[in-house]
């Protein structure tokens, strides 16, 4: 980790995932190439994460701002904490308060931590989590991916409600979002799709995902799974365990059929 003093720095981190924090003052922060996480810290500052590459993520955090913000990547600024410039940034890491973080037109990852967010993709295909809290996840165009890795228990998420409710983490809007991520818990995780294409995975725990119309794919990962096709032409992928598979008309590691 780079850490900059209370006065005005400018901090490089050249090649490889750096952490760079450029503590109180007017910084600049340049990422560099690899995947680097920045947090320019109070002050107005200016967080470059350098230039894209197809394997490269760069996220700006806001995990230590005292009240909450407001970041959007399609216009580069950021506020509640300074006001920063944002520049080739991939990812956002929120406060732990109510904070707006709004992505760019390519392909985002959008963490919303404590608190009630409201997190927007835009354009791209983008990977959103709005952790702990009553949060509205917004995908925009492109597919849209709402995932529950770190719920301590499982998740019931539909994408015909647009709902999704996880004991101990909140209750969830989804709003324009094509595919869920299941809890990374031992307990049972039930994910719904809708009419369109979905991509349903649900990770460990004896998970139940039933997909809607449209060619789906059901993953169920570890644990003793249970996957519904539903209409149109679906592949399913049980993975460890022995999973129990219906109307689905590709399937893999299914070793018994749902009844």
């Amino acid at each position: 980790m780079i850490a900059g003093n209370a006065g005005d720095d400018v901090i490089e981190g050249l090649g490889g995932g750096d952490v760079i924090c450029g503590g109180d003052g007017n910084d600049r922060l340049l990422g560099g190439g690899g995947n680097d996480d920045l947090s320019g810290d109070a002050g107005n500052d200016t967080i470059d994460g350098g230039a894209t590459s197809l394997y490269a993520s760069d996220f700006v955090l806001y995990s230590r701002a005292p009240g909450p913000v407001t970041v959007n990547l399609t216009l580069g600024t950021a506020t509640g904490w300074g006001t920063d410039t944002i520049i080739g940034v991939e990812g956002i890491s929120g406060s732990n308060q109510g904070d707006s973080l709004t992505g760019g037109a390519s392909d985002d990852q959008i963490i919303g931590q404590s608190g009630n967010d409201t997190l927007n993709g835009m354009g791209g295909d983008d990977f959103l989590s709005g952790s702990s809290g009553d949060d509205e996840l917004g995908g925009g165009a492109g597919e849209d991916t709402a995932y529950y890795w770190s719920a301590p228990l499982g998740v019931k998420a539909s994408l015909i409600t647009g709902r999704a409710v996880a004991p101990a983490w909140g209750s969830d809007r989804l709003i324009g979002i094509e595919d869920l991520d299941g809890s990374d818990s031992d307990y049972t995780d039930h994910l719904t799709g809708n009419g369109g294409p979905n991509y349903i995975r649900g990770f460990r725990g004896i998970d139940v995902i039933v997909a809607g119309g449209g060619p789906d794919v059901l993953e169920g990962r570890q644990g003793s799974d249970r996957l519904d096709g539903g209409p149109g032409r679906d592949r399913g992928l049980g993975g460890p365990g022995r999973d129990s598979c219906r109307r689905v008309e590709r399937k893999s590691s299914c070793e018994k059929r749902w009844r």
